[in-house]
């Protein structure tokens, strides 16, 4: 079990790796739709969490990931990290 959750958690550090390295947020839109989340958007390691607030900095990007977002969790971690409406 220790086992997998290693990899779990390695497999989630690449991919904030990888888009902290994006120039271009937009593709972040459908790979946090496709992200189910853990439903606890506090935790270190949270890629749905992160992924929010890196479009946090591009806001073309989150307007269009929060006009088709569907989880309320989400939704609410969107609007801690923008002061935006």
């Amino acid at each position: 079990m220790g086992e997998f959750y290693f990899h779990d958690l390695l497999a989630k550090n690449i991919q904030c790796i990888a888009a902290k390295n994006l120039k271009d947020l937009r593709p972040l839109v459908q790979i946090l739709l496709d992200d189910p989340g853990d439903g606890i958007y506090t935790t270190d390691g949270n890629f749905k969490e992160y992924g929010i607030g890196r479009q946090s900095n591009d806001p073309e990007s989150l307007a269009a990931y929060i006009r088709m977002e569907t989880d309320d969790l989400a939704l609410e971690c969107a609007r801690e990290w923008t002061e935006d409406p």
